[in-house]
């Protein structure tokens, strides 16, 4: 993914707090969900985009990967509440992880995401240490690769 590099936020630059809403309405903040170690953030299009729904699915078969590094997860979606609200009902399978309803793209813009799904990973000093930018046809880049990243914080 060395052509992405350029891309999205940099490297080694500390990332800016936020406060988004749940499906339930209820605020979340950078603050209160990042881990011991840091936290995966994942960035993608409309949640009921072809390739998104194939993001979250990717994402609940691994979350627990990272929960056991204390590396928690949290989605950002450019999308409503009521649309995540829709979404979580639909569901047949319950969110090991927060998504947020970033409906006016604001988080999207601070942490330029805005073009681009993708996973961020913070350290626990708010620190951006990895970050990979996925074209459509991809998914989310091997789960190992983003592990070492882990191992490597």
């Amino acid at each position: 993914m060395r052509e992405t590099m350029e891309l999205g936020p940099q490297l080694n630059l500390a990332v800016s707090n936020f406060s988004l809403p749940t499906h339930k309405d209820e605020q979340v903040s950078l603050e209160n969900i990042i881990g011991k170690r840091g936290i995966l953030l994942a960035f993608i299009g409309g949640i009921w985009q072809q390739s998104s729904v194939r993001r979250i699915f990717w994402l609940q078969r691994h979350a627990y990967k990272f929960t056991m590094l204390e590396i928690p997860i949290a989605l950002i979606v450019h999308e409503s509440i009521a649309t995540l609200y829709g979404f979580h009902m639909s569901s047949p399978l319950s969110m090991p992880f927060p998504i947020l309803a970033d409906e006016k793209g604001y988080v999207h813009q601070a942490y330029q995401m805005g073009r681009h799904p993708g996973l961020l990973l913070i350290d626990k000093n708010y620190i951006l240490r990895e970050k990979w930018l996925m074209p459509n046809e991809r998914v989310f880049p091997e789960v190992e690769d983003i592990l070492q990243a882990v191992q490597r914080m």
